[in-house]
């Protein structure tokens, strides 16, 4: 079905509205069979090219330019992290300006995947490094097994602490002499 035709008479008084300089919600009352929604699209559609053009509205770009000034080098989560932005947001935002505002100056490499480091500038971007070879990745991959599962004495700690310095007795003697390295209280009575 769609939305009835505007008549000359309602074009006419929707270009008065624009002329106004009053709001369309305030000048709705001039056209009572058409919704406000309907008012603004053909007020806007009437302006044309007369209307004012808006600015840059993007605040991430700006923000980031200036933290990348001040430290060059982060990768796209720390910034995302900083301004408090969707990761896509800031991808998209770094990304778009690749090449001609921002290049790769490093890589950060973690959990075996390479990350790039974004500065300011039109500058070649840094080579990005090779993969891990399957050697190396099973040798980290059986470390981190190895000390996932090691044998752990919680105890040993406490131990070490209480036992304080530790010298071994005479040749004749077995054992251990523990030094501890506070005073007993009697001592410190005795002293005062």
């Amino acid at each position: 079905m769609g939305a009835k035709k505007w008549s000359d008479e309602e074009v006419a008084i929707a270009r008065d509205i624009l002329t106004s300089g009053k709001t369309v919600k305030a000048m709705a009352h001039l056209l009572p069979g058409r919704p406000i929604g309907g008012i603004k699209c053909m007020v806007t559609k009437l302006a044309g090219d007369a209307k004012k053009k808006r600015g840059d509205t993007q605040w991430l770009w700006p923000a980031m330019e200036r933290e990348l000034k001040q430290n060059p080098g982060q990768t796209i989560e720390e910034l995302r992290i900083k301004f408090g932005c969707s990761h896509k947001h800031a991808c998209d935002v770094i990304r778009s300006r690749h090449g001609s505002g921002v290049y790769v100056s490093d890589w950060k490499t973690y959990i075996g995947h390479h990350i790039e480091r974004w500065s300011l500038g039109v500058g070649p971007d840094a080579p990005k490094p090779p993969r891990q070879s399957i050697g190396e990745r099973r040798r980290l991959g059986r470390l981190a097994y190895r000390m996932r599962t090691a044998r752990r004495n919680p105890f040993e700690n406490m131990l070490m602490q209480l036992q304080g310095e530790c010298t071994q007795v005479g040749a004749n003697d077995s054992g251990r002499v523990y030094i501890h390295l506070t005073d007993s209280p009697e001592e410190e009575m005795e002293a005062a």
